[in-house]
């Protein structure tokens, strides 16, 4: 098991190491971009710490995206050149979960280095003061975007096209759908997209975020659960 893991980190490093390197491209355009959108509009209350967030937003689609792409071929050499399926899942969640977590700590940093840039720069607070939350959401998220990564590179793997396309639907229902019923509900809550909204926002509160999170850390402990089964019975393909 523990030459599996090792095996694991030796051959995709190189990812990860990129993986940062792109969250801080990311974070530098957006503390540029920041600054531009505080001269240009000559914002005086607050600033906002978008370098952090674009720096989030890329870690996250990396986790998701970067897990698909990597599991099909890993699956192939390593299971085709004698490594058990068994060690091979364990391994390559925890491989998945360990880059999550560091990509985490990678976001601490920039937070504390865009914030102290900032704060002297603009001479005010941040509007939103992001650490208190990435100190406890941000392992949450590791946890779980490393399970949902796997468990979308098992099905694309199991089902192909079929499964890809599904997702895909999901997807951009969740990245683009929900915001823009969510604003509907605010702007036009008559609307058909505002009640959709406002029937989000009560399901949503529904239940304490407590609830909520144990609820969705079930989810995904099913799904890996399910996603195990599917790799012990992948066959390697000829």
């Amino acid at each position: 098991m523990w030459n599996a893991i090792q095996k694991q980190f030796k051959i995709q490093w190189r990812d990860g190491l990129w993986m940062k390197l792109v969250m801080a491209g990311m974070a530098l355009f957006g503390m540029a971009l920041m600054y531009i959108l505080a001269v240009t509009t000559k914002e005086e209350k607050s600033w906002f710490a978008m370098g952090t967030f674009l720096a989030g937003f890329a870690a996250a689609v990396a986790c998701l995206v970067g897990t698909g792409l990597n599991f099909y071929t890993s699956f192939q050499i390593e299971v085709g050149f004698g490594c058990t399926r068994k060690h091979f899942f364990a391994s390559f969640y925890l491989y998945s979960l360990a880059t999550a977590l560091m990509n985490v700590v990678v976001l601490w940093l920039i937070w504390l280095i865009e914030n102290g840039i900032g704060t002297r720069l603009y001479e005010m607070e941040t509007e939103v003061a992001m650490m208190p939350t990435l100190l406890w959401l941000g392992p949450f998220m590791a946890l779980l975007l490393s399970m949902i990564g796997m468990t979308a590179a098992v099905l694309v793997m199991r089902f192909g096209k079929v499964a890809f396309w599904t997702l895909w639907v999901l997807w951009m229902v969740g990245f683009i759908g929900i915001p823009r019923f969510l604003g509907a509900s605010r702007e036009h809550p008559g609307s058909v997209y505002g009640m959709l909204g406002k029937g989000l926002l009560g399901f949503a509160g529904a239940l304490p975020l407590q609830i909520w999170l144990a609820v969705i850390f079930a989810v995904g402990v099913f799904l890996m659960a399910v996603s195990y089964r599917i790799v012990m019975r992948q066959q390697v393909a000829a």
